[in-house]
């Protein structure tokens, strides 16, 4: 049996203490637990979690670097879209399985919507539906961050990441995962008209279709933004339809839009054979 002689858990200055490092901020700590929550709690201790996201995002303030902790085995179903304030941070705790896992409930919404600028996820496992989810993500702000996401596709969204207005610029997807279902089109699409995307960075990010699971349309998708600025290092791509009426890594087809970037360290593998310009429509 481990001892400690914190059993508590160790803060500093109010500031709890994660693994090896701690979080820097100025803001308030709110804990998520569905096991041992009730949104009739203050979260703002471990022992006195929130139930739901929706409290914690409630309790937030923006643009003064609050810090939802998901804390581990959180699981819960979204029915009602989640809207981050400005400035705020979700880290999940715990690993593998134990890691949170939101579930997007049925109904035409998205699960998550970003329309505030710099908000950041970590380490949260995101689940399509069986019916209806138009997005797990929709960004519309500014600098929207994703930190070691796992996004799951189920029969719903066909589109797990969509980018819906001119003004969602430098957005980041840093040691993420997609996974794809069947029925699964896009990765991630920026079909708005207008400078959508400038400055995207992915690094180091796996997206997995396979058999059943096969992206049918593209992994990037942008047929009408400027996006401007992209930044590719390090993708790998398994499971993406090829044959006859093959998807692209990068669909790319905009008569109004300027994409531009730099790809570096891509290695995919299609289900079919394809050309060069049919995997990379450039």
């Amino acid at each position: 049996m481990a001892i400690t002689s914190f059993p508590n858990g160790v803060s500093s200055f109010g500031t709890p203490i994660l693994g090896s490092g701690g979080i820097t901020t100025t803001g308030t700590f709110i804990f998520v637990s569905s096991t041992l929550g009730s949104d009739s709690n203050s979260g703002l201790d471990k022992s006195r979690p929130v139930a739901t996201l929706a409290q914690g995002i409630t309790l937030s303030t923006a643009s003064v670097g609050d810090v939802i902790l998901v804390m581990p085995g959180h699981a819960e179903t979204i029915t009602t879209t989640l809207t981050p304030k400005a400035g705020t941070r979700f880290i999940g705790l715990g690993h593998g399985r134990n890691r949170p896992v939101v579930t997007a409930g049925t109904g035409a919404i998205d699960t998550w919507t970003l329309s505030a600028a710099n908000v950041r996820i970590e380490n949260i496992v995101m689940v399509g539906a069986a019916s209806g989810v138009t997005a797990l993500v929709e960004v519309s702000g500014t600098d929207a961050q994703f930190e070691s996401v796992e996004f799951q596709g189920a029969a719903a969204p066909t589109t797990l990441i969509t980018f819906s207005n001119a003004g969602a610029t430098r957005p980041t997807f840093d040691n993420c995962i997609f996974r794809a279902a069947a029925g699964t089109a896009v990765i991630i699409a920026a079909e708005v008209t207008g400078a959508c995307c400038q400055d995207m960075r992915l690094t180091n990010t796996y997206i997995h279709g396979s058999s059943v699971r096969d992206i049918d349309t593209a992994v990037i998708q942008s047929s009408k933004a400027n996006c401007t600025g992209l930044i590719v290092n390090g993708l790998y791509v398994v499971g993406v339809v090829g044959g006859d009426n093959p998807a692209g890594i990068f669909d790319f087809n905009s008569s109004t839009g300027v994409i531009d970037g730099m790809l570096t360290g891509v290695r995919f593998a299609f289900d079919a054979a394809v050309t060069f310009t049919e995997a990379m429509d450039l």
